[in-house]
């Protein structure tokens, strides 16, 4: 096993669901939020004096980008000063969108893959009465008949 470049960070399992990155985070903390992290100056540790230190958790399912990150070394966001667009966040927004849209596209292509199965669900469920080259009609909503009501005259 390669030895990690950012060797003064390290993961663990947090609960069931997430994880933990401690250690000495302060330097890594754009690259940390963009990876999808929340800081937190106390979380659970046994093996402390007080229960509590600072870490970042992240979700189960991030675990193996987090070691990535971890072992290969490779920042996600340089350091950047003194320009008001970078000290605003403006690139790190942008990074972020750049991200989102790598996610949707994968998202997207996930349900082209799926696409009959998913029609066909449609098509079960009422939702989609016929295709009309690519595009689905949906169906139409039925016109509900209101019935006037008489009320009648109240007496005195």
């Amino acid at each position: 096993m390669s030895v990690p470049k950012f060797s003064d960070l390290t993961i663990s399992n947090y609960s069931e669901r997430s994880v933990v990155v401690r250690g000495n985070t302060q330097k890594y903390k754009e690259d940390l939020k963009m990876l999808g992290g929340k800081y937190n100056s106390r979380l659970r540790d046994e093996s402390s004096d007080t229960g509590r230190t600072p870490g970042w958790i992240f979700m189960k399912s991030k675990e193996e980008d987090i070691k990535n990150f971890i072992r290969n070394g490779q920042r996600l966001s340089s350091e950047r000063s003194g320009s008001s667009e970078y000290s605003s966040g403006g690139m790190d927004r942008i990074e972020r969108l750049f991200v989102t849209c790598n996610r949707l596209t994968a998202i997207s292509q996930k349900l082209l893959s799926n696409q009959e199965k998913i029609i066909s669900l449609l098509k079960d469920m009422d939702l989609v009465i016929e295709e009309e080259g690519n595009e689905l009609l949906p169906v139409k909503e039925k016109e509900e008949v209101v019935v006037p009501v008489k009320h009648k005259r109240l007496l005195r």
